[in-house]
């Protein structure tokens, strides 16, 4: 039983809305994993989107960061040559882009 209901749960998990019609004014909402069953084409497309929603996901966390180092989080002093702190400033920016460039 407790089977039965976690997998009616992971095809309930995501509520997508479908905009149709003309102008697209009608819409419906259904659970992408229910529609995914029942569409080879639509598991296809989601499942290589989900690579970009990810990428768009990490974007998102490494703007976040540095919005932080910036002012008025981050004073101007921390950016001047010779401040003792700029070393952590930049051991931060490094950690934050380290996903990108490696490392």
């Amino acid at each position: 039983m407790v089977h039965e209901l976690t997998l009616l749960r992971q095809l309930l998990a995501t509520e997508i809305t479908i905009h149709f019609g003309p102008k697209l004014n009608e819409k419906r909402t259904i659970h992408l994993e229910l529609l995914k069953c029942y569409s080879k084409h639509i598991k296809d497309l989601f499942d290589t989107a989900e690579s970009q929603h990810e990428a768009y996901r990490q974007g998102k966390i490494i703007r976040t960061q540095v919005k932080a180092l910036l002012p008025p989080k981050t004073s101007q002093e921390m950016f001047a040559v010779g401040n003792k702190e700029s070393g952590e400033l930049v051991k931060n920016v490094r950690h934050i882009f380290k996903p990108i460039i490696g490392g």
